[in-house]
């Protein structure tokens, strides 16, 4: 008896064993952690996914191989070298340095532009700087000679935004503005340097004279007599209400241009900023200065620049009426009747 109660004990503590046993697996079950499953392998990049870069051993080595060749040949072997190992900050100043060479000034700022996106040091932006002030030097010289302000006017602006942090653009590009008797273009480039600590007076300067340009007239058509010499037309005008002058018009002349000596015999001071000028000798620096008032007639503009030049004029001329004056205006020369017409341009009626 005593040994069937002790078996019926031990199948019973088996029992409960077994179902103690069987309720751990599954719960174990629930409560395992799933292992992700592995990532994919990358693939590989083949060697010419990975852009090539050009070491300064492999540049000046280059630099020595190819010095003595012309800088057209340079630049060819250039477009190969650059093919092979890649652009760099350097391989693209030495682009723009042979197009100096070569008298290619809007390609080297071109050039230059590029560079400015691969600087690296204080160093590049100090050597792209000079060289970006002397390939604007030249091709400044080379459009007013040409008499292409307006390419002159986008070459600026480029540089503006793709390098604002160069606040001598943003007065070029204004004073260039105003040259052409654009004062409305002229404010824009001028106030984003009016706060500049280098540039700043002399922006707001330039602002509060755009701001006073403006046309005057007595009349909405005026008639200016005119007197022919040659195939020149000749008017007399007005400086400050107080100086006789006068002036024969060109209207291949961006900027009105009054003879040195007149300008300081009226007072002006001929110290300040200079421009580059298309003569018949080539291009020449000469200073500008702002008209308080040019009037023809009954009509004028009030500060309005002129450069002031030794030019070599008929006897008893005083200067010339460019664009920057007459594009104020519908102009027209009547040789029979001999007078220029001038009608006002009024502004759109809103």
């Amino acid at each position: 008896m005593r040994t069937f109660l002790l078996s019926l004990l031990l199948f019973g503590i088996g029992l409960a064993s077994g179902w103690y046993l069987r309720d751990l697996r599954e719960t174990g079950r629930h409560l395992a952690v799933p292992v992700p499953a592995p990532l994919p392998a990358a693939p590989a990049i083949a060697p010419d996914d990975v852009s090539p870069r050009t070491s300064g051993d492999e540049f000046h080595q280059f630099v020595s191989t190819h010095s003595s060749e012309s800088a057209a040949a340079r630049l060819d072997a250039l477009a190969a070298f650059e093919q092979a190992n890649g652009e760099s900050f350097d391989t693209v100043m030495y682009r723009a340095a042979c197009h100096l060479e070569l008298d290619l000034p809007r390609q080297a700022v071109d050039d230059l532009l590029a560079a400015a996106l691969l600087v690296r040091t204080a160093g590049d932006e100090a050597a792209l700087e000079a060289k970006l002030g002397e390939a604007t030097d030249r091709a400044a010289r080379e459009l007013i000679a040409a008499n292409r302000f307006g390419e002159l006017d986008r070459i600026y602006e480029n540089i503006t935004l793709a390098l604002p942090e160069l606040p001598v653009y943003f007065l070029e590009l204004g004073l260039l503005r105003l040259r052409a008797g654009d004062p409305d273009s002229a404010l824009s480039p001028l106030a984003q340097i009016q706060n500049h600590p280098q540039y700043g007076a002399q922006a707001r300067e330039l602002i509060a004279k755009a701001a006073a340009s403006d046309t005057f007239d007595s009349a909405s058509l005026e008639e200016v007599p005119l007197r022919v010499a040659g195939t020149q037309f000749i008017v007399d005008a007005l400086v400050d209400d107080g100086r006789h002058v006068s002036l024969l018009i060109d209207t291949g002349a961006a900027m009105t241009v009054l003879d040195a000596d007149v300008l300081e015999r009226l007072g002006y001071a001929l110290s300040g900023r200079r421009e580059y000028f298309a003569t018949a000798s080539g291009v020449v620096e000469a200073p500008v200065v702002t008209l308080g008032r040019l009037s023809l007639g009954g009509t004028g503009i009030s500060q309005l620049a002129v450069g002031g030049l030794q030019l070599p004029l008929p006897a008893g001329i005083d200067g010339l009426l460019g664009m920057n004056f007459l594009r104020h205006f519908q102009f027209r020369i009547d040789q029979d009747e001999g007078v220029l017409h001038l009608e006002t341009m009024r502004p759109p009626q809103s």
